[in-house]
C-alpha cells in the first residue's frame, strides 16, 4: 500500500490550512490514494494482457495480489461493516468521509459486492444530500454545517461537513455498479435537484460547494468544472440505461 506523511502538509485532496497548519491532513495510508494505486495497476495489467506482454503480467501480478489482501486488512472496518478513512501508525480514522467511495467506484475495485452494497449505505444514510457529497459525516464533532465567513472560517469548513457535488458522480457509478438500470430514477434526480441551480450564484454553472445542511447554499466558485462534469458524467451513464 502506499503511505504518505509530510510534518505539517495536506497530501490528499482535502488540503485547506488555517494559521499554516492542514485542517483535515488524513496522514498514513489514505484510503482513495489507494483504492486509486490498485486501480492503476490493475488497469496497467489488463493493457499488459491484452498486448501479450507477460513480462509484465508476471512482474506486476504479485503486487496486485499483495494491494488487495492488505487493503481489506488495513481498510476495512469489521465492527461497522464498512472502510476506515484513513491509517496512522496502526490507528484507523472512523470519520465517515465520501473518499470511501473511490474505493467502491471505479472499474477495478480490491472490495466485494456485500462490501460495496455497505459502503454506498452508509454513504447515503450520511453524506449524501440533494447538492452532492457532504465531506464530513454530521454525527462528527467536527462537523461544519455552513461554508461561510472569512476566509479563516472557510477554510475550516472546506472538508469539514461541506457539500461537493463532484463526488455524485462516484456514488451514482457505484450505485449503477450493484443496482445497475433498476436504479435509473434515482440516479436522475441526483441530477434533477440541479436544476433549479442552473439560474442561481453563476447562471447556466453549478458552484463548487454548499452548506453541508438545509437549505444547502450554493457557495465557493460560482462555475466549477468538476461539479458541471460529473454531472455531464450522470447523465451519459443514465443514458446508457
Amino acid at each position: 500500500l502506499i503511505h504518505t506523511f509530510l510534518p505539517g502538509k495536506a497530501l490528499t485532496w482535502m488540503d485547506s490550512y488555517v494559521d499554516g497548519k492542514p485542517v483535515t491532513q488524513r496522514p498514513g495510508y489514505a484510503v482513495e490514494i489507494n483504492a486509486l494505486w490498485y486501480h492503476a495497476i490493475s488497469f496497467a495489467l489488463e493493457g499488459a494482457k491484452a498486448n501479450k506482454d507477460n513480462e509484465f503480467v508476471e512482474d506486476w501480478m504479485d503486487l496486485k495480489t499483495q494491494i488487495e489482501a492488505n487493503f481489506e486488512h488495513t481498510f476495512w472496518d469489521d465492527q461497522n461493516n464498512t472502510l476506515f478513512d484513513h491509517v496512522f501508525d496502526g490507528i484507523p480514522n472512523k470519520e465517515v468521509r465520501p473518499n470511501i467511495l473511490l474505493a467502491v467506484s471505479m472499474k477495478y475495485t480490491p472490495l466485494n459486492e456485500e462490501q460495496i452494497k455497505a459502503v454506498l449505505d452508509q454513504v447515503k444514510q450520511e453524506l449524501l444530500v440533494p447538492k452532492g457529497i457532504r465531506s464530513l459525516s454530521p454525527r462528527s464533532k467536527d462537523f461544519k454545517p455552513t461554508y461561510e465567513g472569512a476566509h479563516h472560517t472557510r477554510d475550516l469548513a472546506y472538508h469539514q461537513g461541506t457539500v461537493w457535488p463532484w463526488l455524485t458522480g462516484h456514488f451514482a457509478e457505484a450505485w449503477l455498479r450493484i443496482y445497475g438500470a433498476s436504479s435509473a430514477h434515482f440516479r436522475a434526480t441526483l441530477v434533477q435537484n440541479f436544476e433549479e441551480d442552473l439560474m442561481e450564484h453563476g447562471v447556466g454553472m453549478i458552484s463548487e460547494v454548499y452548506d453541508g445542511n438545509p437549505p444547502y447554499r450554493p457557495c465557493g466558485a460560482i462555475s466549477f468544472a468538476s461539479s458541471v462534469g460529473e454531472l455531464l458524467r450522470i447523465k451519459y451513464l443514465l443514458s446508457k440505461y
